[in-house]
């Protein structure tokens, strides 16, 4: 069969010869493709989903993917640019907005957390760069391009808090910039692993109101979760290569509201 090959939108259409064969025309449906990708490793993580299963769920073959992505590290990528755009844009558009820093804040938390908001819990680029270990270059390089071009918005987001008098002017922007980096990645990966047990934390703060050393307003169930949530936050960074003094800057400026002293 000889085939001839056209692209219409992100559908690239392959159509038999007609003067070979009468088998139907087959088509490769790209957009579907990245959307059931998208799907899958967002719910159930790139480590757990194979590019087979992934054919089998999007019902095309293997060398199919292999021409229109070049393999399993292209579709990967290609995965990435369809989730920077139907999912990071919009919330982005949110922070380039000139509304309230708390505000738009607030509104971003109550996203992540929301379970009902018709979209796998969590963050794929978080799933990816926290527990993703077969990454290949082409899919690495873009989540690292994708969390460089997040710092710098939230660099750009802090600076103009900062000139309406929302953020401490006294800490730097990119300290600043890289702590909303690290608290997101923490809270979306929480909220996509599940809660889970935090009675030592709980104990530890307990003893700690005791002796008076956190503050006694705060619910002890509430610092337990901030303190496992830190903690994950603190040793993926370390995980990911970032510099131990901005870390440390980090986890000072994070604990300071929990303590008394």
């Amino acid at each position: 069969m000889v085939a001839t090959t056209t692209r219409e939108s992100d559908r690239t259409v392959t159509k038999s010869s007609p003067t070979r064969g009468r088998g139907r025309p087959k088509t490769f449906d790209r957009a579907r493709v990245v959307d059931v990708a998208t799907e899958s490793y967002w719910r159930e993580g790139t480590d757990s989903v194979s590019l087979n299963e992934l054919c089998r769920r999007a019902d095309v073959s293997k060398p199919g993917v292999y021409r229109e992505f070049g393999g399993e590290d292209g579709l990967m990528a290609a995965v990435l640019d369809h989730y920077d755009d139907t999912v990071l844009a919009p919330m982005f558009e949110r922070i380039a907005e000139e509304r309230p820093f708390p505000e738009v804040l607030t509104e971003l938390v109550e996203f992540m957390t929301d379970l009902d908001r018709g979209m796998p819990a969590g963050c794929l680029l978080a799933k990816m760069r926290v527990l993703s270990s077969n990454l290949g270059p082409v899919t690495q390089a873009r989540v690292d391009a994708l969390r460089e071009d997040a710092r710098t918005r939230y660099a750009d987001w802090v600076e103009r808090a900062k000139a309406r008098g929302e953020v401490d002017p006294s800490i730097p922007t990119t300290t600043a910039a890289a702590f909303i980096d690290a608290q997101f990645t923490a809270l979306l990966t929480q909220v996509a692993l599940g809660e889970d047990a935090r009675a030592r934390y709980a104990d530890w703060v307990e003893r700690a109101k005791a002796r008076g050393e956190v503050d006694p307003s705060i619910p002890t169930t509430t610092a337990a979760a901030f303190i496992d949530a830190q903690f994950t936050a603190l040793l993926t960074q370390v995980a990911l290569g970032e510099d131990p003094e901005l870390l440390r800057a980090q986890a000072r400026l994070t604990f300071a509201g929990l303590t008394t002293g």
